[in-house]
């Protein structure tokens, strides 16, 4: 009944009379461009993880958190002290003292770079304060 498209686009083949290729580096500005950038910075961080994504256009970054501290407390803290918005992990059932987190890297890659500019900055502060 429905139909794989390329990076797990999904579509019913009877809504869609004349499915067409979509390009990717067009509608959403290179996104593996945006991928590489978003791996390199958060992984240069000695307080973060961060895996390579396949196929999405997010990734699930991973804090060391410290003792008694939760994904959310990360997040929520981040949100206050820098506006920056993700989602924490255990939205998406991730044990939440494992400090995992949410990033969608759709914004311009000069945005993407000063935000994590403040998200590392912020990750340095979380983990040796707390």
């Amino acid at each position: 009944m429905y139909q794989d498209c390329k990076f797990g686009a999904v579509f019913h083949p009877d809504l869609v009379e004349d499915p067409v290729e979509i390009d990717l580096d067009r509608a959403f500005g290179h996104p593996q461009l945006r991928a590489d950038l978003t791996v390199s910075r958060l992984g240069a961080s000695p307080d973060l993880k961060v895996v390579a994504p396949t196929a999405a256009f997010y990734v699930m970054p991973q804090v060391l958190l410290p003792p008694g501290r939760t994904d959310e407390d990360f997040v929520l803290g981040l949100l206050r002290d820098t506006g920056i918005l993700v989602v924490y992990g255990s939205g998406f059932n991730m044990p939440a003292d494992q400090g995992f987190f949410r990033i969608v890297y759709l914004a311009s890659p000069n945005e993407l770079s000063a935000i994590y500019d403040d998200l590392v900055a912020y990750a340095r502060h979380f983990v040796s304060t707390h």
